[in-house]
């Protein structure tokens, strides 16, 4: 099958190969310190487990605080392969304002998770936002079974999930990534993590610290 290969080199010269095949089928290799962790499919383009939906929701922008961010949500047809894979399947497709409006949402959401961990208020303006989008699905409601929603429908569910989340016992369990450029907020509750699931982080984090340990030693 055909393709094409691109590469990047990440901070601390981290080498990442991106591959994509005429199928769409994307393929993400990192090599690190001789070790190669290759990713498939739509699953490694939407990162699943950071615990609920709506922390996944915040996994769609990569490296949110670096210098480089990865978009992972560019378009309308992004928005919709992401809310078919977490099983809100949209009942049409996506307009643009639907893929904007579900952007919005999500940095809301970066601010609310942010503020549960660092035990502060949420600026208002973000708070206010995700209130409202949680009461914007009207008599919608979802069914046990995944059939297709509005996306107005899809966008207040995610709401609703956050606003438990943050009022509720899993506020003390969500955690911060460490790494800077980072910083996804996820669920740890065993409350050992230092890194998200993401193996990226954890890599470059541990290259760091024996880069630094060996520095100190010698």
């Amino acid at each position: 099958m055909g393709g094409h290969v691109g590469e990047d080199r990440a901070d601390d010269g981290i080498r990442v190969v991106h591959h994509r095949s005429w199928s769409s089928r994307h393929i993400r290799s990192a090599d690190l310190n001789g070790r190669t962790v290759t990713m498939c499919g739509m699953g490694d383009r939407f990162r699943t487990d950071g615990g609920a939906t709506w922390l996944n929701l915040l996994a769609t922008r990569g490296q949110s605080f670096g210098a480089r961010p990865v978009e992972r949500l560019p378009d309308v047809a992004s928005a919709r392969d992401w809310l078919t894979l977490v099983g809100l399947p949209p009942a049409e497709d996506p307009t643009e304002s639907d893929r904007d409006e579900l952007v919005a949402l999500r940095e809301a959401l970066r601010e609310l998770a942010m503020a549960a961990v660092e035990q502060r208020p949420p600026h208002e303006q973000a708070r206010a936002s995700v209130t409202a989008t949680a009461g914007a699905a009207g008599d919608g409601a979802l069914s046990p079974s995944a059939e297709p929603v509005s996306c107005a429908l899809a966008r207040a569910s995610i709401a609703v999930q956050a606003l438990v989340s943050v009022r509720g016992p899993d506020r003390a369990s969500l955690k911060e990534c460490a790494e800077s450029d980072c910083r996804w907020v996820f669920l740890d509750p065993s409350s050992r993590r230092r890194w998200c699931p993401a193996p990226a982080c954890a890599s470059r984090g541990r290259v760091r610290a024996h880069r630094a340990a060996a520095s100190s030693s010698g």
